[in-house]
């Protein structure tokens, strides 16, 4: 390729990203505010007007917004509760940028501006794995496919606005947002792997890809270890090009590993900060609430199917916070919800569930399994195509390129594997399958770009047959 038909490519392929950048930020912007559930908006709301007026992050007047953990007393208490504190954060950061009434607004910005960014970068990403520029410019078919294999939405890597007969609240910031945070840091990742960064690159894009990932655990627990976890693909793929297997997967396994610890570290970090910054202007001491308590979301999880259809769950638990509170009191009087007392008695109600009929718990998860993998089931089902057709062109045309596309799409694993957990654990609801869209996703863009290859490296190929044949 001359150099000026490369720079022509290149041309090409960043104007395509910019087209599908400009039209994913517009489209985003142009939705609604999409609401919390009303707790969770009383909450935001107190949370964002109070700072606005007094500069302090993560703080209300006691009795103002949700009525979750709420205690006795007057004054200022410590804001968003038993929730995930990033997005509470996020919406009253973004204040200094808006200076909208309504918390919503910036984060309506905000979340146009993740969702776009990884459309810039994607049709790149894409030419440079395959080294194809007409792989690149059918990424501009991506909303297409994401209309197939994301139930009629255009948006890419996230489910934000999607509503149905069990999740009416449409799809709102505190899901939506981290999801199209993976989305996009899974892009990212393959677009370094795509390029082949030097080591030094690759130590800049770890400390990177470990904030993004602890900032997207702060949105939402858990949401990032994904991301921090396919730092060890990179890394296994590093060190292979000079050392043997058993050291390069060593390495791998060293650095996802840190980097998922370290990811899980910040959410800690940023609330020692918020603290230190809030800790004399709270006049009110609240209870010692935690974040979404595990063993609550387990136990609610036996509910199955029961918010999903109707249908009385086998084990006899609704799905219903109320329930839950009612039963940890009944265990040990006096338990107050959303504390580590709380989430320790919630283990043990959970493990008696559990151990009484493990082969109703057995079924269950196995139908929340099929429920999920079934309601992805275009999403899997353009992966299958594309890892069919790979799979054929490498072994016949180029293998190269079909290792290519195999390793990038090892880097969406984890978030798959671990994106598959929330819904099977606790519900198959659209609240719980963010990460799992994301990492659906990204896997479909790499069907799409393995389906494009296969056809140029055939035609290619045929082109060569007859260039030869006429030779001679």
């Amino acid at each position: 390729m001359s150099k000026r038909s490369h720079l022509l490519g290149l041309v090409l392929v960043w104007s395509a990203g910019l087209v599908l950048a400009v039209g994913t930020f517009v489209y985003v912007l142009s939705q609604p505010d999409f609401l919390f559930h009303p707790a969770r908006d009383l909450e935001l709301r107190a949370t964002y007007d109070t700072y606005r007026q007094t500069g302090v992050l993560l703080i209300k007047p006691n009795g103002s917004g949700s009525w979750y953990g709420a205690v006795e007393g007057t004054g200022m208490t410590r804001a968003s509760g038993d929730d995930d504190p990033g997005i509470y954060l996020v919406a009253s950061l973004m204040s200094h940028l808006t200076d909208a009434s309504s918390p919503y607004t910036g984060l309506r910005w905000l979340m146009a501006l993740v969702s776009a960014l990884p459309m810039l970068v994607l049709p790149a990403f894409v030419s440079a794995l395959v080294r194809r520029t007409w792989a690149g410019l059918a990424m501009l078919l991506v909303p297409l496919v994401a209309l197939v294999t994301n139930h009629g939405e255009v948006l890419t890597g996230s489910n934000y606005g999607q509503s149905d007969d069990a999740s009416l609240v449409p799809v709102y910031a505190v899901y939506a947002l981290p999801g199209a945070i993976v989305f996009g840091s899974l892009v990212l990742l393959g677009y370094a792997y795509a390029r082949e960064v030097s080591t030094r690159w690759l130590v800049a894009l770890s400390i990177v890809s470990v904030a993004i990932a602890g900032f997207s655990n702060l949105l939402r627990g858990l949401s990032g270890i994904g991301v921090a976890l396919a730092l060890g693909v990179l890394w296994f793929v590093q060190a292979r090009r000079s050392r043997r297997w058993v050291t390069a997967a060593g390495l791998g396994v060293v650095v996802a590993g840190l980097a998922a610890g370290v990811s899980l570290l910040v959410p800690k970090l940023a609330m020692d900060l918020v603290e230190q910054q809030r800790a004399d202007a709270v006049t009110v001491e609240t209870s010692s609430t935690m974040a979404n308590a595990p063993w609550d979301n387990l136990y609610l999880g036996l509910s199955w199917p029961q918010p999903m259809t109707g249908e009385e769950s086998t084990f006899g638990v609704p799905w219903s916070d109320e329930h839950a509170w009612a039963r940890a009191a009944e265990e040990r009087p006096g338990t107050l919800p959303f504390t580590p007392e709380f989430d320790e008695v919630m283990r043990e109600v959970y493990l008696d569930e559990v151990r009484a009929a493990p082969g109703k718990a057995a079924r269950l998860y196995a139908e929340k399994t099929a429920f999920t993998a079934e309601h992805f089931a275009a999403a899997l089902g353009v992966i299958a195509l594309g890892l069919v057709v790979v799979a054929v062109t490498a072994r016949r045309l180029d293998p190269v390129v079909g290792r290519r596309l195999g390793v990038a799409a090892l880097i969406a694993v984890p978030t798959v594997v671990f994106g598959f957990l929330p819904p099977v654990l606790v519900m198959p609801m659209l609240y719980y399958v963010s990460e799992l869209v994301a990492g659906l996703a990204f896997l479909s863009v790499l069907s799409l770009a393995g389906c494009v290859w296969a056809v140029a490296a055939l035609v290619e190929s045929r082109r060569g047959r007859a260039s030869a044949a006429e030779g001679a």
